[in-house]
């Protein structure tokens, strides 16, 4: 009687356990280039203080191939009561979409740990104009923890809103 009453409580414990990830992610579409009627050294100035200005680090350049790198982290705060796994942490999701984090151990539920979000602009000549197309991709990570540590952890990409991509194409086309 004591091994059944064992198994059955065996086995409501795991049903009530599911690995890390997300759900709802949202996918948009969204235009990803633009054209500008200015030489690529013009346009590559331009990138560039439109970064610098609208606070986005610079992570790499290399102007002969055209290329600038940009990156920051996608978290809004931690929680400071407890630290970061004691209530997770808040995503900001203005530009991307990471969906909601699922999973669970009985009461303990996922929560995103950490995300970065990665920026490549790549612009190229045309003559007398330059195309600029723009690669945005953010990273997350969600973890179910209970009092023992990590259980399950999991890497989610999370795509574009194309709201970053707007506000550069529209700083672009207005000079």
């Amino acid at each position: 009687m004591r091994t059944y009453v064992l198994s059955v409580i065996s086995i409501l414990a795991l049903q009530g356990c599911s690995s890390a990830g997300t759900t709802n992610v949202e996918y948009i579409d969204f235009r990803k280039s633009v054209e500008v009627q200015r030489s690529v050294d013009v346009v590559w100035g331009d990138v560039l203080e439109w970064a610098t200005i609208n606070g986005f680090p610079v992570t790499k350049t290399d102007k002969s191939a055209s290329v600038i790198g940009i990156s920051g982290s996608g978290i809004a705060k931690n929680d400071d009561i407890g630290g970061v796994y004691a209530g997770g942490v808040t995503t900001d999701e203005a530009f991307v979409s990471c969906g909601d984090a699922t999973g669970n151990i009985g009461l303990y539920k996922a929560k995103f740990v950490d995300m970065n979000i990665s920026v490549n602009v790549f612009m190229r000549a045309l003559g007398e104009s330059t195309t600029v197309s723009i690669n945005l991709l953010g990273n997350a990570t969600v973890e179910v923890r209970n009092g023992y540590g990590v259980q399950s952890r999991t890497g989610n990409t999370c795509p574009s809103r194309g709201v970053f991509e707007g506000m550069l194409f529209k700083y672009l086309e207005a000079l």
